[in-house]
């Protein structure tokens, strides 16, 4: 893939390393109006949560960069992305940023979470279900995850601890579940 051709070697990183490095000098990055951080591309490792998203993330930005680096190879045109492939791509991110922001505050070190945790999985089944309609193509995987976080929403509203630490938290208290959640839910709570 794109990744392993670009990481292949020290070599081949280095080059990657010297395109990023010249385009920002000479301005070939976004009609000169932006230069590019000097990076590498990020391998999957899968004991690392969100890193798919950060992959295609850096993929994206790295996109101008891996397609000189390709051209100047003058091998592996295979991995050059079309301009379809890029637009999934950028699709696919759009979706996974939301749960990778979501991830990030709740795995937050110095801030006490818990009381986040329904509040930001309800945000990020709203914002699914709005990708769901937007991006037609992926609508089925957007429901899987959907119904994932269902699932776990619906478990966990009827599990106490979740509404004790909303409440006991001054800026969410009773407000919030009043404000987006059904009446009876509310009473239940």
């Amino acid at each position: 893939n794109l990744v392993a051709v670009c990481r292949a070697s020290g070599q081949r990183r280095k080059q990657l390393e010297d395109i990023i490095i010249e385009g920002n000098r000479k301005g070939y990055w976004y009609n000169g109006n932006s230069t590019l951080p000097v990076l590498q591309l990020l391998r999957d490792c899968e004991t690392r949560w969100s890193l798919t998203c950060q992959m295609i993330c850096q993929v994206l930005q790295l996109y101008p960069v891996s397609n000189s680096y390709l051209l100047v190879r003058s091998e592996q045109p295979e991995y050059q992305f079309t301009d379809d492939d890029l637009g999934v791509l950028q699709d696919i991110d759009q979706v996974l940023e939301v749960s990778h922001k979501v991830q990030e505050l709740l795995s937050t070190e110095r801030t006490p979470t818990l009381s986040l945790a329904l509040l930001l999985y309800e945000i990020l089944l709203k914002k699914w279900q709005i990708l769901q309609n937007t991006i037609p193509e992926l609508s089925h995987y957007i429901g899987v995850g959907i119904a994932k976080i269902e699932e776990y929403l619906s478990l966990a509203r009827s599990t106490r601890i979740y509404v004790h630490a909303m409440v006991l938290n001054p800026a969410i208290k009773f407000k919030w579940m009043k404000d987006n959640w059904p009446p009876e839910c509310v009473n239940e709570a």
